[in-house]
């Protein structure tokens, strides 16, 4: 799959501590002819990703931070917050401030990369998990302008990764197989997602 993609990758990065594995993976990908372009909120990683020779693909935010957007709808802030851990642990009482205040970040988000996206358009977009409020927010922009995506997780057994186009865990391609699936294309004769 990747193989066959030309342009820009997006690689959004905004849970801690998985630039380790992501460098090596930009400069696998780079081998292949992708432009990297790391979408990236810590100040200690962008210097992580400089010592590593990334300094001039990392996308500025402050530039291009947006804060006047209208914000999404409150359905959309609640399903994005829906399976975002810091919603299970805001209290009642706590909950429309929070909402509120994803709105407005939502908002600004989907602005700056509606602003990124016009000056470098992704061909892929890459991203760790898919749970969090904030890769929620990119799932939506990504899906809204059809821009393919690759879901990065932990897998099921110790030591594998999980790799999917359409999300991780429930939300993968693989929860959605039937049974004669399986037997029909187990997954150790599929197409490597780098071919």
């Amino acid at each position: 799959m990747i193989k066959n993609i030309q342009g820009i990758c997006w690689i959004y990065n905004l849970t801690s501590n998985f630039l380790p594995f992501f460098i090596p993976l930009a400069r696998r990908m780079e081998e292949y002819g992708l432009k990297i372009q790391w979408l990236n909120f810590w100040p200690y990683e962008r210097l992580l990703l400089s010592l590593n020779g990334f300094d001039r693909g990392q996308l500025d935010w402050e530039r291009f931070w947006e804060k006047t957007a209208a914000p999404p709808s409150p359905e959309n802030v609640a399903s994005w917050l829906s399976t975002d851990p810091i919603a299970f642990m805001t209290p009642p009482n706590r909950r429309r401030t929070l909402e509120k205040e994803a709105g407005d970040f939502a908002a600004s988000l989907l602005s700056t990369l509606d602003r990124l996206g016009e000056l470098h358009p992704p061909s892929v977009v890459l991203m760790w998990n898919a749970y969090k409020f904030k890769e929620r927010v990119m799932s939506h922009f990504c899906r809204d302008r059809g821009i393919p995506t690759l879901f990065f997780e932990n897998g099921f057994f110790p030591h594998t990764m999980q790799i999917d186009p359409k999300g991780i865990n429930a939300s993968s391609s693989l929860a959605a197989r039937s049974g004669d699936d399986w037997e029909i294309y187990p997954p150790d004769r599929e197409e490597s997602c780098w071919h």
